[in-house]
Protein backbone atom coordinates (compact mmCIF):
# COMPACT_ATOMS: atom_id res chain seq x y z
CA UNK A 1 0.00 0.00 0.00
CA UNK A 2 2.75 2.02 0.58
CA UNK A 3 4.80 1.67 -2.54
CA UNK A 4 1.18 2.14 -4.50
CA UNK A 5 0.60 5.25 -2.82
CA UNK A 6 4.17 6.56 -3.28
CA UNK A 7 3.64 5.61 -6.86
CA UNK A 8 0.38 7.51 -7.22
CA UNK A 9 2.09 10.64 -5.30
CA UNK A 10 4.77 10.55 -7.91
CA UNK A 11 2.16 10.63 -10.63
CA UNK A 12 0.53 13.97 -9.51
CA UNK A 13 -1.75 12.73 -6.63
CA UNK A 14 -3.01 15.24 -4.24
CA UNK A 15 -5.46 13.09 -2.10
CA UNK A 16 -5.84 9.16 -1.19
CA UNK A 17 -8.94 7.71 -0.19
CA UNK A 18 -8.81 4.82 2.00
CA UNK A 19 -11.46 2.41 1.51
CA UNK A 20 -12.72 -1.34 2.38
CA UNK A 21 -15.68 -3.33 3.06
CA UNK A 22 -14.61 -1.92 7.27
CA UNK A 23 -11.94 0.37 6.77
CA UNK A 24 -10.83 0.35 10.61
CA UNK A 25 -10.46 -3.64 10.34
CA UNK A 26 -7.42 -3.34 8.70
CA UNK A 27 -4.58 -5.37 9.69
CA UNK A 28 -6.69 -7.85 11.43
CA UNK A 29 -6.21 -10.11 8.41
CA UNK A 30 -2.47 -9.79 8.06
CA UNK A 31 -1.12 -8.74 11.41
CA UNK A 32 -3.54 -9.94 13.61
CA UNK A 33 -4.41 -6.60 15.10
CA UNK A 34 -6.00 -3.50 14.06
CA UNK A 35 -2.95 -1.53 12.44
CA UNK A 36 -5.41 1.74 10.74
CA UNK A 37 -3.09 4.42 12.74
CA UNK A 38 0.00 3.23 11.97
CA UNK A 39 -0.78 3.01 7.93
CA UNK A 40 -1.90 6.84 8.04
CA UNK A 41 1.18 7.44 9.75
CA UNK A 42 3.25 5.91 7.30
CA UNK A 43 0.87 7.85 4.39
CA UNK A 44 1.03 11.18 6.28
CA UNK A 45 4.98 10.65 5.44
CA UNK A 46 4.87 10.23 2.08
CA UNK A 47 5.57 13.78 -0.02
CA UNK A 48 3.11 15.30 -2.57
CA UNK A 49 -0.11 13.58 -0.58
CA UNK A 50 -1.86 16.53 0.72
CA UNK A 51 -5.19 15.17 2.18
CA UNK A 52 -6.69 11.51 3.22
CA UNK A 53 -9.49 10.83 3.51
CA UNK A 54 -11.56 7.67 5.62
CA UNK A 55 -14.88 6.07 4.08
CA UNK A 56 -16.48 2.92 5.57
CA UNK A 57 -15.43 3.04 9.15
CA UNK A 58 -17.82 1.15 11.38
CA UNK A 59 -18.13 2.43 15.09
CA UNK A 60 -16.93 0.01 17.20
CA UNK A 61 -13.74 -0.05 15.46
CA UNK A 62 -12.77 3.66 15.60
CA UNK A 63 -10.47 3.76 18.75
CA UNK A 64 -9.00 6.16 20.51
CA UNK A 65 -5.89 5.46 19.03
CA UNK A 66 -7.24 6.14 15.66
CA UNK A 67 -8.89 9.36 16.62
CA UNK A 68 -5.91 10.56 18.11
CA UNK A 69 -3.90 9.77 14.62
CA UNK A 70 -6.87 11.80 13.09
CA UNK A 71 -6.47 15.13 15.33
CA UNK A 72 -2.74 14.83 15.02
CA UNK A 73 -1.85 14.86 11.44
CA UNK A 74 -2.86 17.71 9.97
CA UNK A 75 -3.07 15.30 5.81
CA UNK A 76 -5.85 12.86 7.73
CA UNK A 77 -9.22 14.89 6.92
CA UNK A 78 -11.78 15.27 9.89
CA UNK A 79 -14.13 13.28 7.52
CA UNK A 80 -15.40 9.52 8.89
CA UNK A 81 -18.24 7.79 6.94
CA UNK A 82 -20.52 5.82 9.41
CA UNK A 83 -22.31 3.22 7.80
CA UNK A 84 -25.03 3.33 9.93
CA UNK A 85 -27.72 1.05 8.32
CA UNK A 86 -30.18 1.89 10.58
CA UNK A 87 -30.93 4.15 14.22
CA UNK A 88 -33.76 2.07 15.61
CA UNK A 89 -32.35 -0.62 18.60
CA UNK A 90 -34.86 -3.03 17.37
CA UNK A 91 -33.99 -2.95 13.79
CA UNK A 92 -30.30 -2.94 14.05
CA UNK A 93 -31.07 -6.30 16.49
CA UNK A 94 -32.75 -7.84 13.53
CA UNK A 95 -30.11 -6.86 11.05
CA UNK A 96 -27.75 -8.33 13.35
CA UNK A 97 -25.63 -5.72 13.51
CA UNK A 98 -22.98 -4.24 16.02
CA UNK A 99 -24.22 -2.16 18.79
CA UNK A 100 -26.99 0.34 19.43
CA UNK A 101 -28.51 4.18 19.14
CA UNK A 102 -26.67 4.79 22.24
CA UNK A 103 -23.45 3.35 21.15
CA UNK A 104 -23.70 5.43 17.82
CA UNK A 105 -24.25 8.86 19.93
CA UNK A 106 -21.51 8.00 22.11
CA UNK A 107 -19.05 7.34 19.19
CA UNK A 108 -20.05 10.60 17.74
CA UNK A 109 -19.64 12.19 20.63
CA UNK A 110 -15.95 10.90 20.97
CA UNK A 111 -15.33 11.74 17.40
CA UNK A 112 -15.92 14.97 18.67
CA UNK A 113 -14.24 15.37 21.44
CA UNK A 114 -11.22 14.24 19.58
CA UNK A 115 -11.22 16.14 16.78
CA UNK A 116 -12.54 19.43 17.66
CA UNK A 117 -15.25 21.55 16.07
CA UNK A 118 -13.80 21.53 12.92
CA UNK A 119 -14.82 17.95 12.57
CA UNK A 120 -18.39 17.97 10.34
CA UNK A 121 -20.95 15.53 11.32
CA UNK A 122 -23.96 15.03 9.01
CA UNK A 123 -26.85 12.82 9.77
CA UNK A 124 -27.65 10.07 7.23
CA UNK A 125 -30.86 9.49 8.39
CA UNK A 126 -33.90 12.02 8.26
CA UNK A 127 -35.19 10.69 11.35
CA UNK A 128 -32.20 11.70 13.32
CA UNK A 129 -31.30 15.27 12.10
CA UNK A 130 -32.35 16.97 15.37
CA UNK A 131 -30.44 14.46 17.03
CA UNK A 132 -27.18 14.64 15.54
CA UNK A 133 -27.53 17.94 15.37
CA UNK A 134 -27.56 18.00 19.20
CA UNK A 135 -24.57 16.50 19.66
CA UNK A 136 -22.42 19.20 16.91
CA UNK A 137 -23.74 17.52 13.49
CA UNK A 138 -24.02 20.27 10.80
CA UNK A 139 -26.90 18.80 8.70
CA UNK A 140 -28.34 16.06 7.19
CA UNK A 141 -27.93 13.93 4.26
CA UNK A 142 -31.17 13.99 2.99
CA UNK A 143 -34.09 11.75 1.61
CA UNK A 144 -36.71 13.89 2.86
CA UNK A 145 -35.24 17.11 1.18
CA UNK A 146 -36.20 15.93 -2.31
CA UNK A 147 -40.10 16.29 -1.14
CA UNK A 148 -40.02 18.74 1.50
CA UNK A 149 -36.95 21.24 1.17
CA UNK A 150 -38.12 24.35 2.78
CA UNK A 151 -38.97 22.17 5.99
CA UNK A 152 -36.13 20.74 6.10
CA UNK A 153 -33.37 23.46 5.63
CA UNK A 154 -35.91 25.03 8.61
CA UNK A 155 -35.10 22.36 10.91
CA UNK A 156 -31.37 22.39 10.21
CA UNK A 157 -31.00 26.18 10.69
CA UNK A 158 -33.61 25.90 14.11
CA UNK A 159 -30.82 23.62 15.08
CA UNK A 160 -27.82 25.45 14.24
CA UNK A 161 -29.24 28.45 15.73
CA UNK A 162 -29.83 26.80 18.60
CA UNK A 163 -33.56 26.85 18.72
CA UNK A 164 -34.14 22.58 19.74
CA UNK A 165 -38.16 23.36 20.43
CA UNK A 166 -38.91 24.80 17.09
CA UNK A 167 -36.30 21.82 15.26
CA UNK A 168 -37.36 19.18 17.33
CA UNK A 169 -41.53 20.13 16.50
CA UNK A 170 -40.73 20.06 12.99
CA UNK A 171 -39.02 16.97 13.43
CA UNK A 172 -42.06 14.85 14.98
CA UNK A 173 -44.28 16.60 12.51
CA UNK A 174 -42.23 14.74 9.43
CA UNK A 175 -41.87 11.86 11.26
CA UNK A 176 -44.95 10.17 9.65
CA UNK A 177 -43.89 11.09 5.99
CA UNK A 178 -40.34 10.24 7.04
CA UNK A 179 -41.42 6.83 7.90
CA UNK A 180 -43.34 6.75 4.95
CA UNK A 181 -40.40 7.35 2.87
CA UNK A 182 -38.33 4.75 4.06
CA UNK A 183 -41.16 2.15 3.98
CA UNK A 184 -39.48 0.25 1.32
CA UNK A 185 -36.14 0.19 -0.14
CA UNK A 186 -34.81 3.19 -0.82
CA UNK A 187 -35.28 4.97 -3.47
CA UNK A 188 -38.29 3.51 -4.35
CA UNK A 189 -40.71 5.60 -2.16
CA UNK A 190 -38.89 8.82 -2.80
CA UNK A 191 -39.22 8.72 -6.55
CA UNK A 192 -42.73 7.98 -6.07
CA UNK A 193 -42.94 10.44 -3.86
CA UNK A 194 -41.37 13.13 -6.58
CA UNK A 195 -43.95 11.73 -8.81
CA UNK A 196 -47.02 12.73 -6.54
CA UNK A 197 -45.90 16.58 -6.36
CA UNK A 198 -45.41 16.73 -10.11
CA UNK A 199 -41.98 15.97 -10.67
CA UNK A 200 -42.18 12.69 -13.05
CA UNK A 201 -38.24 11.53 -12.39
CA UNK A 202 -38.31 7.96 -14.10
CA UNK A 203 -39.27 4.76 -12.65
CA UNK A 204 -36.50 2.94 -11.06
CA UNK A 205 -34.45 0.37 -12.58
CA UNK A 206 -34.43 -3.25 -11.94
CA UNK A 207 -33.62 -4.98 -9.85
CA UNK A 208 -36.19 -2.39 -7.84
CA UNK A 209 -39.85 -2.96 -8.69
CA UNK A 210 -42.57 -0.88 -8.35
CA UNK A 211 -43.93 0.31 -4.83
CA UNK A 212 -46.67 -1.78 -3.21
CA UNK A 213 -50.75 -0.65 -3.78
CA UNK A 214 -50.67 -0.25 0.28
CA UNK A 215 -47.52 1.37 0.51
CA UNK A 216 -48.09 3.88 -1.97
CA UNK A 217 -51.35 4.71 -0.34
CA UNK A 218 -49.72 5.10 2.70
CA UNK A 219 -47.16 7.50 1.28
CA UNK A 220 -50.09 9.37 -0.53
CA UNK A 221 -51.62 10.39 2.93
CA UNK A 222 -48.34 11.45 4.28
CA UNK A 223 -47.59 13.79 1.82
CA UNK A 224 -50.87 15.41 1.82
Amino acid sequence: LIDEAKALADAGTKELILIAQDTTNYGMDLYGKLRLPELLDALCEIDGIEWIRLLYCYPDKITDELLETMARQPKVLHYIDLPLQHADDKILKAMNRRGDNAYLRETIARIRNACGSDFSIWSGNDDQIVPVMSLGGQGVISVLSNVRPKETIAMCEAALDGDFDTASDLQCKLLPLIDALFCEVNPIPVKEAMKLIGYDCGNCRLPLCKMTDGNLLRLRAALE
